[in-house]
C-alpha cells in the first residue's frame, strides 16, 4: 500500500518540481534586465516581397532524397547548398549551385570530389576567395570545377569530422563532431587548438559554433542531452580557453539540459547565442542571449510568441538590412518560422506557413537549419525528415 502510494504522489513531486524550475529561470531572466541592441532602420526590410521555394520536391535535386540542407553559401550571385540524406547520418552528401534559375550538382562524386557514399556534408564557408565544405571527414576547397582534400588527415579521433567555421583575420577556425575540439587552418594544414583546460564541459561531444568577437574566438558547444549540464560558450584569448556562459556563468543562462549552442552571430556590439529550448522551458523565457563581453542578458524576455516557445530548434541567426533574423523549427513539430526584432525588442513572424512543406506520413518534424543573405534576398534550407531539404528565398518586389 505505501509503494502504491509513493506510485501515486511521484507524478505530483515531478510537477511541483518542474514548476519551482520554471519560476527560477523567468527569475533569473527578469533579474539580468534587457541588452542594448543597435536600433533596427525604420524601414521594415520585409515590408514588401514574398518567400518563394526554389530548390527540393523536385526542384533541382530528386523528391525525398535528401533530409536536410544542413548549410548555405552565397558569393556574387551564386547560392551554394550542402545536402544530406536520405537521413540525418546520410550516407549520401552532396553540394548544390544555384545560379540564373538553375540548380547544378558541384560535389559529391568520385570524379570531382568524395564518393557520394556513405558520406555527409556538414557546413559550407567562403575563405580567401574559394568555397570550403566539411564532407566526408576531411576540408575540402573547391576551385570552380573540382574539390580538393585541403589539409589531409584532420586532428581528431577517427570517428570525427568538421562541423562549423569562423573566419579569422587570415585563417579559418573549424569545429569538430565527435571529438570536441577547435583546430585553426592556415591554408595548409590544421593545427588544433588546446582543450580547455577542464574539458569542454560534462556530457560536451560537438563544438557546434564558432564566431569571432571583439578579436576573440567564441566557441558554442552541444551536449546533445536534455538533461544534466546546459551547453556552453568558450572564449579563446589566443592561449586559453575561458568559459563565458552555460551555468549562470557572466549573467548567462542558469537552465540545465539545454542540449545545443546553435547559433552564434555578431549584432553590433553584441554576440547573439541561441539556445536549444528543451520541453517543460516557460513560455515567456528567451533563449535568445546577447552578450557585450562582460555579461550575458536575455533578448526579448518575456514577450516571447507562442510559436517560438513552442519550438525546441533555433539552429541559425543572421542580420538581414540591419535586423536580426532567427529561424525556428522542431524535432517532432513542422512549424517553421522566420523572425525578425523590432526596437522594442518584440518578435515578428516573417515567413507565416511559406516555410511549411507539404504534407507528408514521413516520421520526423522539421525546422530551419540555415539562413544566408546575398543580393537584398534571404534564403531558408530545410531539414527533419526525408524529403524535407527545401531552399526558400525571400526577395523584396520589384518597385516602379
Amino acid at each position: 500500500m505505501l509503494n502504491g502510494l509513493k506510485q501515486g504522489l511521484r507524478p505530483l513531486y515531478h510537477k511541483a518540481r518542474s514548476q519551482v524550475a520554471a519560476a527560477r529561470i523567468l527569475r533569473d531572466q527578469r533579474g539580468r534586465g534587457a541588452p542594448s541592441l543597435p536600433l533596427p532602420p525604420s524601414q521594415f526590410p520585409f515590408a514588401a516581397g514574398a518567400w518563394e521555394k526554389i530548390g527540393g520536391d523536385g526542384i533541382g535535386w530528386p523528391a525525398d532524397q535528401f533530409y536536410k540542407v544542413r548549410s548555405l553559401a552565397f558569393d556574387r550571385g551564386e547560392l551554394f547548398a550542402s545536402l544530406t540524406g536520405p537521413t540525418q547520418e546520410g550516407p549520401r552528401g552532396e553540394v548544390w549551385a544555384f545560379a540564373d534559375g538553375v540548380w547544378s550538382r558541384i560535389g559529391g562524386s568520385e570524379r570531382n570530389s568524395w564518393p557520394a557514399e556513405p558520406a555527409f556534408v556538414d557546413q559550407l564557408v567562403l575563405h580567401s576567395g574559394s568555397l570550403y565544405a566539411g564532407a566526408a571527414q576531411r576540408l575540402w576547397r573547391y576551385d570552380g570545377s573540382r574539390w580538393t582534400d585541403t589539409a589531409g588527415p584532420l586532428p581528431v579521433k577517427e570517428k570525427a569530422g568538421p562541423y562549423a567555421f569562423a573566419e579569422m583575420d587570415r585563417e579559418l577556425a573549424v569545429s569538430f563532431w565527435g571529438d570536441p575540439a577547435v583546430c585553426v587552418f592556415n591554408g595548409i594544414a590544421c593545427k588544433r587548438l588546446p582543450d580547455p583546460d577542464d574539458g569542454w564541459g560534462a556530457n560536451a561531444r560537438t563544438v557546434y559554433c564558432l564566431a569571432m568577437f571583439q578579436g576573440k574566438l567564441h566557441a558554442g558547444t552541444g551536449t546533445g542531452k536534455l538533461g544534466g549540464s546546459a551547453s556552453s560558450v568558450y572564449r579563446f584569448d589566443g592561449v586559453q580557453w575561458e568559459k563565458v556562459a552555460g551555468a549562470g556563468m557572466r549573467g548567462s543562462w542558469t537552465q540545465e539540459g539545454v542540449p545545443f549552442v546553435l547559433s552564434l552571430t555578431v549584432f553590433g556590439e553584441q554576440l547573439i547565442a541561441t539556445l536549444s529550448r528543451p520541453a517543460g522551458t516557460p513560455a515567456a523565457a528567451s533563449n535568445v542571449w546577447a552578450f557585450d563581453g562582460e555579461e550575458w542578458r536575455p533578448v526579448g524576455r518575456g514577450v516571447t510568441p507562442a510559436i517560438m516557445a513552442n519550438s525546441s530548434i533555433m539552429n541559425d541567426t543572421k542580420i538581414f538590412n540591419g535586423h536580426l533574423v532567427v529561424a525556428t523549427g522542431d524535432s517532432d513539430r513542422r512549424d517553421v518560422r522566420v523572425w525578425t526584432l523590432d526596437a522594442q525588442q518584440h518578435w515578428h513572424d516573417v515567413s507565416g506557413d511559406a516555410l511549411n512543406g507539404p504534407a507528408t506520413d514521413r516520421p520526423g518534424g522539421h525546422w530551419i537549419y540555415s539562413l544566408c543573405v546575398g543580393d537584398d534576398q534571404l534564403y531558408a534550407g530545410t531539414a527533419g525528415h526525408q524529403g524535407s531539404a527545401r531552399v526558400f528565398r525571400w526577395k523584396p518586389r520589384a518597385t516602379t
